[in-house]
């Protein structure tokens, strides 16, 4: 399979940044730096976006991992990975007391 594996939803995504606007025009936003680094934030999106699109599609793209993590709010991933450690070690300790309970005879 080649390319467009997700209808190329990242040019739709670029395409916002290109139409955001950033001036204001009576549409009722106040904070020009906001909406400056949200366009760049939805470019950032989009590149990870079309990361994961060229791999799903087989055409590759090397850089995927890192594109995700830049998209990231940066005290965001190490909560969602201690929770996933948490859950593995909960798994762990129970996969554990089933195996002393067969070692001891129990179960």
């Amino acid at each position: 399979m080649s390319g467009g594996s997700y209808n190329y939803a990242y040019r739709h995504l670029e395409q916002f940044g290109d139409s955001l606007q950033t001036e204001a025009s009576g549409c009722g936003y106040a904070d020009r730096t906001l909406r400056e680094l949200f366009k760049l934030h939805c470019y950032k999106v989009a590149e990870a976006m079309r990361a994961i699109e060229w791999n799903d599609s087989g055409d590759g793209a090397a850089k995927e991992q890192e594109l995700i993590k830049a998209c990231i709010a940066p005290e965001a991933l190490p909560a969602q990975m201690r929770s996933a450690l948490l859950r593995d070690i909960e798994e762990v300790e129970e996969a554990m007391k089933t195996a002393r309970a067969i070692l001891e005879g129990g179960a």
